[in-house]
């Protein structure tokens, strides 16, 4: 009897132990053990019940190949295959879990269920066993993979109960069979399971036997009984069917048993329950009298309605907690600590039915939640003092006004007060300014235009895909709001309202849309529906809305979504300014070669990155221009930077002079960001009131209406809005305002940042803030004043992207100032030559500084970087050796990229040869820096040239080491054992160093060694200072140094022999230290010097197969499969043992869940490695041989299906060498006709010569 579920049914599969990241592999949890030894190995390991086999949600999708079937992971794409008879009804796995719930072991994988099945049995009430036998087990055994009928037949796991009884003759019984008196009892397969005594997924039965075995005692055997001494427990794979009948009797007994329980159970807890829902009366008790505070004066001075709506009136008096007075005395300081242990912190603590709430989730032992009587101050100080208050507000004011680089206060005499913005530019620059502006407006129409177009209507299907439910907050800017249109908006709501739609359509108050079901909206035949949600703002009267129509039946994205996208990437392309900073940002969603979207693109990932563009096409578009004074400032890089989602338009921020002024001002502790051009925060009645004017704004003229923005704070007019919103920024008061002659760059030189304001942090936006800066790429900077009084500003433009900007000395190019020389430091001079130039004498280790500074910069990914092909490339020959060996470190990090190395190149080529002329100047640490360098970079690049000056500088390096380790007398220190290892590491990865990469490795051999040649007490000490990662990357470098000899006989020096014993003793004490790329090279290491035979090898080898397995078994991280591959070929030398079995076990589950990670090449080597090591494995019975071949008969066919791509062919040789090595071992197993045919048949296949090919097969 096969039991199949329903198609797309919920069901559990029983997998092999959890191992993390990797896919779940079936396991049968109801085999026996095929033989005495792998039954030995089992007891060993404890490989029973739940340390053995576990259960894993899936999917039924459908039959598969064969008997097989195909099930889906919950929660997942990934499909596995297994037998129907793996598989369990929900039901019947819940109950296996609440039997492992109730059982004293602790399971691991099953903390992952508990949540799941806690609210299954919520949901269920009550899971009943008896019910489920009764029901589904009454007529059906479940059993093992191969139970024999009478007939001679072999069912697997469930088969019917047969309703005739059949006698057995006891003349033919046959020998193994033992007479069975009677069945006394049942025990179900989930009891089974968790019992320790079994661990297995069968049903068992209380067999008495007859005699001879009457009278013999089994109480003491694992499967014996207490109270029936001459009985003992059998699965039922080892009962004939002809006691079937005596089976469903015993299982009619045991529900009728076991359902009494079940019923006293639940009353029990009936009763528990209310006792916990009535507690006993106790007499009431009076509260304590507590003397209540007087309010504030100011807030008793204001009408009722506006108090409740600015105030919040003094809460310390009105605070109660569970520590009364008269409990307080009670309660001493050591049974107080009592209470919050009491305290409930995990699901279990809580009674039957109750949960905590989620989010947040279970308290933990530094929670506070249990102790409410530790309350905060609730008292508001600032409420009591008006003057300072409203003093704060003209302070406020007053700063604001002060900012006269930014802007200049008019009409002061004539009463028509109005705030006029600084103009420094010329009519032509205005011009530019102004087309820019233009442009950029229309970027932000067309994007405004295109998400409006593929909104309309909604596709239902992006709403349910990830990150779906994030689209409402996206499409905010499509709000038609004339209001917020005048105020320089649209804004980003405070909050989300629905007020009309479907009920499935759910619209939370953050904006997150989502449905409560997925095929809700079938069961309607409309085309569209319609969503009407309202935004609410600081303003609650103002609610402006988005009318929205949902398409079910409409495709996630729209055929018209790459149209749009190229147009706005057109359009974007034709304004100079905003290019840079919003081609990056569509090249995230769009490919500009195909002209198409990229892949896994969603309509919720479209619409956050064009609200980005849009956001910033508005803020270039609504820009004005004022004196900047920061160096290299160009626009594009302000804008690079808002691609970050603000929550409303973005602004610069305040100048160093003017923070300080409104920080004091405002009597904040200390303030962050504050908006630079027309921006202004005044902290009153602990509220932010943030202020942004436009400078053309039609009411800038109206001083009743500007300064009743900053003084109806005090008076109450503005709605309360948090307490907690604070903002930081850095500043004093004592900063003055610039004066004539005084450096810009002393008091105004804060460089220029971008960030955001939140709504729920303003009181009112009049309109948004301007952008402060050049909209244009003429590459100038406005004069810059010079450093000191009574000096005229500088002259002359500076370029903006080269960071070499001082005179042409030292690799410098040339301008007209000695003051802000870039890259000097305070150890150089600066003197006149005869012709009148600046000079400027640097110290010798700050030349290259800023180049270094740079490339390192690209290398952390600053976004303040200059780009790499924008680089001005200086003279490297009078760089430093420090510099010059950083240099090429950074190059060796760029060249990871390929479309870096050409500019990597230019750079790398001349510091080559700069370097090779101070050969003779670089330090040791130096020296070895730059060979891992330049080893790294020639792995990494495919550039001809640069490989060649590789080949070129890499001996004379390698040489200079060498002789270097000949003088030294110690290696103690950290950088010296650093530059051992990358030197080593180096040279092992350089191909072409010849016999200078073998002298430098008997160098490194002789320094570590005493000089009579001994293998001494020294050799151990030097050895030991070795880090880990630093011994693996020496030992795997010059092995394979020796390995890349012609002469592989050749014998070995003694001092590297030596050398490699040491440092494989030593790995082998930090074998927990090493990762699993060292264990890999270390492995190799031995392999490639030969030293398997070796008693300091052999003994590596057997504690990196412990290692690995365990790593594998319990390491979160992803252990490489390079690494995998390489451990599995370097242990097949060992003989057979545990460590070695166990390890080829975890490792063949491990590589075949991680397969699409692996090369083609290490799925070779580990299927070659695993099939040579069958024959030694005959300990653990079918386990490893059936999951062996499981995972080559995969890699097998993926291997045929990729030799017809004729890009693949070269790749699938090493399978099909791995192959004929599997065919030559004679283990080849079930996979022979498929290894016969990789290796033999031709790449076209034909039907004659494939049945040549099986006709060979079979007779060979």
């Amino acid at each position: 009897m096969v039991w199949h579920p329903e198609p797309k049914s919920l069901c559990w599969a029983w997998c092999q132990p959890e191992t993390h990241g990797s896919t779940p592999r079936p396991r049968d949890a109801a085999a026996l053990p095929p033989n005495p030894g792998a039954h030995e190995y089992r007891n060993a390991k404890s490989l029973w019940g739940h340390k053995a086999f576990r259960l894993v949600p899936v999917i039924y999708v459908g039959p598969g190949v064969g008997e097989m079937v195909l099930v889906q992971l919950e929660g997942s794409k990934v499909q596995i295959r297994t037998k129907p008879g793996l598989l369990l009804e929900w039901y019947e796995g819940l109950l296996v879990l609440d039997a492992l719930m109730r059982s004293s072991e602790q399971c691991q994988w099953l903390e992952s269920l508990a949540g799941r099945f806690q609210k299954e049995r919520t949901q269920r009430k009550n899971l009943s066993a008896s019910l489920y036998v009764s029901k589904k087990l009454l007529t059906i055994a479940v059993t093992g993979p191969q139970f024999v009928t009478r007939e001679g037949t072999v069912c697997a796991h469930r088969r019917s109960l047969r309703q005739d009884a059949c006698t057995t003759n006891e003349c033919l019984q046959e020998p193994g069979w033992y007479k069975v008196e009677r069945i006394l009892d049942y025990m179900p397969p989930w009891e089974s399971f968790v019992n320790p005594k079994f661990g297995l997924y069968q049903e068992f039965y209380l067999i008495l036997w007859k005699p001879p075995h009457l009278m013999e005692s089994y109480s003491h055997l694992p499967e014996g009984c207490e109270e029936h001494p001459h009985a003992t427990w059998e699965p039922d794979e080892c009962l004939p069917d002809e006691f079937d009948v005596e089976r469903a009797e015993v299982k009619k007994k045991w529900i009728e048993t076991h359902r009494e329980r079940e019923n006293a159970t639940a009353e029990r807890r009936e009763v528990d329950t209310f006792k916990i829902s009535i507690p006993e009366r106790r007499p009431a008790r009076e509260p304590p009298k507590r003397p209540v505070q007087e309010v504030a004066p100011i807030a008793t001075r204001l009408p009722p309605e506006k108090m409740a709506k600015v105030y919040h009136p003094d809460l310390s008096g009105r605070i109660r907690h569970g520590l009364r007075d008269d409990i307080r005395p009670i309660l001493q300081g050591g049974e107080e600590v009592q209470i919050k242990q009491g305290w409930p912190k995990s699901e279990s603590d809580y009674p039957l039915s109750y949960l905590p709430a989620d989010p947040p989730g279970c308290c933990k032992q530094q929670c506070r939640c249990m102790e409410d009587w530790h309350i905060e101050d609730a008292s508001k100080c600032w409420l009591d003092n008006q003057h300072m208050r409203n003093q704060s507000a003209q302070n406020a004011v007053d700063a604001f006004k002060s900012q006269l680089n930014l802007l200049r206060v008019r009409g002061q005499v004539s009463g028509q007060w109005y705030i006029e913005p600084v103009s420094v530019l010329p009519t032509e620059k205005l011009q530019q300014l102004q087309h820019s502006r233009r442009m950029a407006l229309q970027v932000a129409n067309l994007v405004h235009k295109a998400m409006g177009a593929v909104v309309i209507p909604l596709p239902l299907q992006a709403i349910t895909e990830e990150g779906g439910g994030d689209i409402l907050r996206d499409i905010t800017i499509l709000q038609d709001d004339e209001q917020q249109a005048q105020d320089g908006g649209p804004f980003e709501p405070a909050a989300f309202e629905k007020v009309e739609g479907p009920d499935w359509l759910v619209v939370s108050a953050t904006g997150h849309i989502g449905t409560i079901a997925k095929d809700t909206p079938r069961a309607f035949k409309a085309e569209t529906f319609t969503l009407q949600v309202d935004f609410i703002g600081a303003d609650p009267s103002h609610r402006p809305s988005l009318h929205l129509q949902i398409g079910p039946e409409k495709p996630a994205l729209p055929e018209s979504l790459a149209a749009w996208t190229g147009q706005i990437m057109d359009k974007v392309r034709s304004t100079p300014t905003l290019s840079f900073a919003l081609e990056t940002l569509i090249k995230k969603v769009y490919d500009t070669e195909s002209r198409g979207l990229r892949k896994k693109v969603t309509m919720a990932m479209w619409l956050k990155t064009m609200k980005q563009v849009y956001i910033i096409a508005r803020a270039a578009a609504n820009s004005s221009a004022v004196r900047s004074y920061r160096k290299c400032f160009r626009v594009s890089d302000a804008l690079q930077q808002l691609s970050t989602e603000p929550r409303v338009l973005p602004s610069f921020w305040l100048q160093n002079n003017a923070k300080g002024v409104v920080a004091k001002a405002a009597n904040v502790g200390s303030l962050k960001k504050l908006p630079e051009d027309v921006g202004c925060v005044a902290h009153v009645n602990n509220t932010f009131l943030n202020f942004y004017v436009r400078m053309d704004h039609p009411k800038r003229d109206d001083k009743d209406t500007m300064e009743k923005l900053f003084r109806s704070q005090s008076e109450g007019s503005f709605g309360s809005l948090r307490s907690d919103s604070t903002m930081d920024v850095q500043g004093t008061q004592e900063q003055r305002m610039p004066k004539d002659g005084d450096s810009a760059s002393e008091n105004a030189s804060a460089e220029t940042g971008l960030g955001e304001v939140s709504p729920s942090d303003a009181v009112t936006t009049v309109v948004t803030s301007t952008l402060t800066s050049y909209l244009n790429d003429s590459g100038t900077e406005p004069p810059i004043p010079t450093k000191g009084k009574g000096k005229g500003p500088r002259q002359g433009p500076i370029q903006q992207k080269d960071f070499y900007a001082t005179q042409k000395q030292k690799g410098f190019t040339k301008v007209t100032s000695k003051n802000s020389i870039k890259g000097a430091s305070s150890s150089g001079t600066c003197r006149q030559n005869q012709a009148g130039n600046n000079q400027c004498n640097l110290n010798q280790d700050e030349i290259g500084k800023p180049c270094v500074d740079e490339l390192s910069k690209l290398v952390n990914k600053d976004k303040n970087a200059t780009p790499l092909n924008q680089l001005h490339l200086p003279t490297f020959d009078d760089f430093s050796t420090d510099n010059l060996a950083n240099t090429m470190w950074h190059c060796m990090k760029l060249c990871e990229k390929t479309e870096n190395q050409e500019f990597v190149e230019r750079i790398l080529v001349p510091v080559l040869k700069a370097a090779e002329a101070k050969v003779g100047q670089f330090r040791y640490k130096y020296l070895a820096m730059a060979l891992f360098s330049v080893a790294g970079y020639r792995e990494k690049t495919i550039s001809e040239r640069g490989r060649n000056a590789v080949d070129a500088f890499a001996p004379i390096f390698a040489q200079a080491y060498t002789e270097w380790l000949e003088s030294t007398k110690d290696l103690k220190s950290k950088d010296a054992r650093q530059g051992v290892a990358n030197a080593l590491n180096a040279v092992g990865r350089l191909s072409n160093l010849g016999n200078h990469a073998e002298n430098l490795c008997i160098a490194v051999s002789r320094a570590l060694l005493q000089e009579d040649g001994t293998c001494g007490t020294k050799t151990v000490i030097e050895v030991m200072q070795f880090q880990a990662k630093e011994l693996s990357m020496a030992v795997h470098g010059m092995s394979k140094v020796f390995k890349q000899k012609k002469t592989q006989e050749q014998e070995k020096p003694d001092e590297v022999k030596r050398f490699a014993a040491a440092a494989f003793k030593q790995a082998r004490e930090k074998i927990k230290d090493q990762s699993d790329q060292g264990l890999s090279n270390i492995a190799m290491a031995v392999v490639n010097l030969r030293m398997q035979t070796c008693h300091e090898g052999k003994e590596f080898l057997r504690a990196a197969a412990v290692a690995a397995t365990e790593k594998m078994k319990d390491r979160k991280e992803y252990f490489a499969g390079q690494a995998v591959a390489n451990l599995c070929s370097a242990v097949k030398d060992l003989e057979p043992c545990e460590e070695k079995v166990w390890f080829l076990e975890v490792a063949v589950g491990y590589v075949e869940a991680h397969e699409e990670r692996l090369s083609w090449k290490d799925l070779a080597e580990v299927m070659v490695s695993l099939a040579l090591h069958v024959q030694n494995c005959e300990t653990l019975g079918l386990t490893c041989s059936e999951t062996l071949w499981y995972f080559a008969e995969t890699i097998l066919k993926k291997a045929e299906n990729a030799r017809t791509k004729k890009k693949e062919k070269q790749h699938v040789q090493s399978i099909s060498d791995a192959a004929k090595k599997i065919l030559r071992s004679r283990v080849f197993g079930k996979i022979g006709p498929m290894c016969w045919a990789i290796c033999f048949q031709p790449w076209e296949k034909t039907q004659k010569k494939g049945n040549l090919a099986s006709q060979r097969y079979r007779k060979w």
